[in-house]
């Protein structure tokens, strides 16, 4: 028996690369008895409870990119064949001459997950830390998006970076909202931020300081198509052939799909590994309770401290709760902001208000209640729906009466 981590996924198959050597990979599938077995996954802090009141999440792998795996192999194993010839560049055909069986998962240090449709897709695993890209135009920012990146980070267990990319395509009549934005995560909730213009490597400070804080370890990588996740893992790497590099839609200001599944991929050193993920739409939270919503936030922890309930769950019902005191107290100050949004969605000109440092800013209210309220959706089948021969079914999703 021999232990592998794995590199990449397709469909029944999985990639591993055997440890501790990291040779060149093979692909192996589940033992027969590992594929029978549930794959429910409640979540972390809530073990034992089904998800959102009645609903069970399914992961739709049971393993993910980065987890560790005893696996056993036959004579004359085959190993992948890449179609540039080097079997760490691009994937390729499986060659026959052999069987990779994989038997059991090793503990599972963390994972990042988003939910969608009822299904946990977990993005990577055993992390040491994960960074999303945010591109400051074409495609435009989107705030709620990196808010629930990050809640899924915090909860996950992950720490998070943020990296915004093409400062150079800001608008000049955007360029002071931005700035207040990027101040907002950098100096008032403390994420570590960089500042990158990818295409022309500059600044080269913030570069090379980027590449220092991943040098070792595994490092996620995720954001939306066209945010540059894929040219900044080949910066990473000091090779431009190792990810496909995409241009922006015409039609939909929005990026085309470069990367279609997770994939490991290391350094020449066998230090640095990143896992670059296919960019996502949409990044729902729907496996997380309200109190990791919550606890997720910053600059509420200060007021979950203070709150004078013990064993509060800070529910808007809680009279006296030292956190909604501090929500209410944000909406009040912020009120003329949010009676106004629908003039602040059709004119770019509309300054976003300042950070104040005794409340919630706007913009992580409106994530923050979004995130919420997303949680009193249930999933449930509808007539006509199906069950696909992976097991996964089609959804509609219905709010609760």
């Amino acid at each position: 028996m021999q232990t592998g981590i794995i590199s990449r996924i397709y469909g029944a198959y999985y990639n591993l690369r055997p440890l501790p050597d990291l040779t060149e990979e093979i692909s192996g599938q589940l033992r027969g008895r590992l594929r029978l077995e549930s794959r429910s996954a409640p979540k972390k802090k809530s073990a034992g409870k089904s998800w959102n009141g009645g609903e069970t999440m399914r992961e739709r792998h049971l393993l993910i990119v980065g987890d560790h795996v005893r696996y056993s192999a036959s004579d004359a194993a085959g190993r992948v064949q890449s179609k540039s010839g080097s079997g760490s560049k691009a994937p390729g055909k499986i060659k026959s001459g052999g069987t990779i069986t994989i038997h059991s998962l090793e503990h599972r240090r963390n994972a990042v997950y988003r939910s969608t449709a009822g299904e946990l897709h977990a993005l990577g695993s055993n992390l040491d830390r994960a960074v999303v890209l945010m591109s400051l135009n074409q495609p435009r920012p989107r705030w709620g998006f990196l808010d629930r990146f990050l809640a899924s980070c915090h909860a996950g267990g992950v720490p998070a970076q943020i990296v915004f990319t093409k400062p150079d395509l800001v608008e000049e009549t955007e360029r002071a909202d931005l700035e207040r934005m990027i101040a907002l995560y950098r100096d008032g909730l403390g994420y570590p931020v960089t500042i990158l213009d990818l295409l022309r490597q500059e600044p080269a400070g913030e570069l090379d300081a980027l590449v220092q804080a991943v040098a070792s370890g595994v490092t996620l990588l995720a954001g939306h198509s066209g945010t540059g996740k894929s040219t900044l893992t080949n910066l990473l790497l000091g090779d431009k052939s190792v990810q496909k590099t995409g241009s922006i839609s015409e039609s939909s200001g929005k990026g085309r799909h470069t990367t279609t599944n997770s994939r490991l991929i290391m350094s020449d050193d066998r230090r640095m590994f990143l896992i670059d993920t296919p960019g996502v739409k949409e990044w729902g939270v729907q496996h997380l309770s309200p109190e990791e919503i919550l606890e997720s936030f910053p600059e509420i922890e200060p007021a979950t401290r203070e709150c004078r309930f013990g064993d509060c769950t800070h529910q808007p019902e809680q009279d006296g709760c030292a956190v909604h005191d501090l929500l209410d107290r944000s909406r009040d100050l912020y009120a003329e902001y949010f009676e106004n949004f629908d003039a602040i969605e059709s004119d770019p000109n509309v300054a976003v208000p300042p950070h104040s440092e005794e409340c919630v800013h706007p913009e992580r209210l409106r994530s923050l209640q979004a995130m919420l309220d997303s949680l009193e959706y249930n999933l449930k089948i509808r007539t006509g729906d199906f069950i696909k021969a992976t097991g996964r079914a089609r959804n509609g999703r219905i709010k609760p009466a």
